[in-house]
């Protein structure tokens, strides 16, 4: 069962605690947030957190970090479900997992590899084992698991790696920590019925556990793991299959009212909907039509979202009100429902519902990709327009604590005229003092190319850019400006249409007023940037830039240039 409330978002990137609060590690992104209460574990606050022999600490300087699929058979699309415990908020949650998309690897000489082994939080990286006894695969740790940029006391780069291991670990003494386990560093799996088992788990006080290299605990570990092979079969439309556009309108997980364009394909009897989520536009739900109803019986299984890496599902859903005693409010609990049912209408081509449905992730409890409250469905055509003009909703200053500043505005997908766009061809550009803003890697370092005009459902996994519903999020590097424009527009072939660019007065303190100039179609007169470039603040030319505050120099076409200072994080 899975609830939910209406809380306002928070602005500020959260802050860790101890030796990892400048980590990383504190912005990876996981499968599955925590709802409930945090764990009473203490996040360590001083290194060498534990006294490890001197062949444990061997084993771990010695162990090379996996990072390419190894040779052998590969074992693909397994069904993942695991719990164990990660970090938000600076506290330590308790989590599951279901879903997830696992694989390991067969060698030629008895060894086996395994990716992700942390559940609650996936590297990238493969762990090595070996086959024993009868259907037994053993591991050995420590071995190396996560690595990253390191810092020093100060937070600057220092120019090496820091490598995080996977530990076998025991819980201490009171209670409040993981450490390392002094008696063994071997951790079994089984092999049996398609099914890869964790053996050495909670039941036996076992933990795999991410720690740095003296043992020190990250806040990251897990205690369960069982990946079974996926026999369901994802639902594709034949060829012979009608395929039309069509928009829904519909309540959206944060309640908001919202519309997207989807696919729906009929062959006889069947039903068919796609393009039901940004991450998985391919994947597709088989329904039955039934006289003047359509109706999609249970969970149905949808693929894989590459993404997320997860088995997807569509799920009609439930709810009712229940009392969070954790926040002291009522709030919506969902379940899931045997079916939905949609009223059709042969002649208009149309479906509505007043019940709901989600894109889950997994299907053994309530998580949704995307849900769809009340959807209404018809045929959609296309009719280009400009967009309705973006509303900026919260503002906050560069903050040095926090290291960024953040905006947050609406984004409307309706053209002025009332006519739903097609989200794949909106954009929007920002202006800060009237220059166009375009984000460089260097600065923002989950994306991998620079960028200017920003797609409607752009993230970089939700660390710098956050597009959630209409609402859009941006934390970013720079001080000094005092004038902030949005503007967004939409694509059809050769055609722009746009927005007002609507500017905004901001204040010291991150007030901000309309300015009331905004005129249709317009844009910054800014000229074209021919070239950027960055340096020090002595001047001196930087090419790769470390934490810290630079100089960004921009040429434009008219022979003109602007210097601008930015802040690194």
């Amino acid at each position: 069962m899975f609830a939910t409330a209406s809380f306002a978002q928070p602005l500020a990137k959260v802050q860790a605690n101890g030796p990892f609060a400048n980590s990383s590690l504190r912005y990876q992104p996981n499968i599955k947030k925590p709802a409930g209460q945090p764990m009473n574990f203490i996040m360590p606050t001083v290194s060498n957190q534990t006294t490890l022999s001197a062949r444990v600490c061997k084993a771990a300087s010695e162990s090379e970090l996996i990072t390419e699929q190894p040779a052998g058979t590969l074992h693909d699309n397994l069904y993942g479900t695991s719990e164990g415990y990660l970090v938000m908020f600076g506290y330590v949650f308790h989590i599951t997992l279901d879903g997830t998309v696992e694989r390991y690897v067969e060698g030629s000489n008895g060894e086996v590899y395994i990716q992700n082994a942390i559940c609650t939080i996936p590297s990238g990286s493969w762990i090595k084992g070996y086959k024993a006894e009868g259907d037994t695969i053993k591991f050995d740790f420590p071995q190396k698991y996560y690595a990253q940029d390191a810092i020093d006391a100060n937070g600057n780069p220092t120019g090496e790696k820091e490598y995080f291991y996977a530990y076998r670990a025991v819980m201490n003494q009171d209670g409040s920590s993981f450490v390392p386990d002094p008696t063994s560093q071997t951790i079994s799996y089984v092999l049996r019925n398609d099914s890869l088992i964790r053996v050495d788990n909670h039941d036996n006080n076992v933990y795999l556990a991410l720690c740095a290299d003296d043992g020190g605990w990250s806040g990251y570990a897990d205690y369960y793991q069982v990946w079974s092979k996926m026999n369901e079969t994802a639902s594709v439309p034949p060829a012979s299959a009608e395929v039309s556009k069509y928009q829904v309108r519909f309540i959206n997980n944060d309640g908001q009212d919202d519309a997207r364009i989807i696919n729906l394909a009929i062959d006889g009897k069947d039903l068919y909907l796609g393009n039901l989520s940004e991450n998985a536009p391919d994947n597709w739900a088989k329904g039955k039509i039934d006289g003047d109803k359509a109706v999609f019986e249970g969970k149905i299984y949808m693929g894989v979202d590459p993404v997320e890496q997860i088995h997807s599902f569509f799920a009609p859903l439930g709810s009712k009100k229940i009392w969070n005693e954790l926040y002291g409010v009522e709030v919506d609990s969902f379940y899931f429902e045997k079916s939905i049912s949609f009223d059709y209408d042969a002649v208009a081509k149309t479906l509505k519902s007043d019940g709901m449905f989600d894109v889950n992730k997994g299907m053994n409890s309530v998580y949704p990709t995307i849900s769809y409250g009340a959807p209404q469905m018809e045929p959609w055509v296309e009719v280009p327009g400009s967009p309705k003009d973006p509303v900026l909703l919260q503002f906050a200053p560069f903050d040095e604590a926090q290291g960024c500043g953040v905006l947050q505005f609406w984004f409307d997908k309706n053209s002025v005229d009332g006519n739903l766009l097609d989200a794949q061809k909106l954009y929007y550009n920002l202006y800060f003092d009237g220059d166009l803003f375009t984000a460089y890697p260097d600065e923002y370092t989950n994306i991998s190319e620079e960028i200017t005009d920003i797609p409607y459902y752009f993230s970089d996994n939700s660390f710098d850019f956050i597009a959630n519903g209409n609402m859009h999020t941006l934390y970013f590097y720079m001080t000094g400006f005092t004038k902030l424009g949005i503007q967004t527009f939409y694509k059809d072939g050769d055609k722009v249409y746009k927005s007002n660019l609507v500017e905004y007065e901001i204040d010291d303190e991150g007030n901000f007023t309309p300015v009331e100039t905004a005129i249709k179609g317009m844009t910054a007169d800014n000229g074209n940037v021919t070239s950027v470039s960055f340096s020090d603040l002595s001047g001196r030319r930087v090419s790769n830039l470390a934490s810290g505050v630079y100089l960004k120099t921009m040429k434009m076409a008219d022979g003109t240039q602007k210097t601008v200072k930015v802040v690194k994080k």
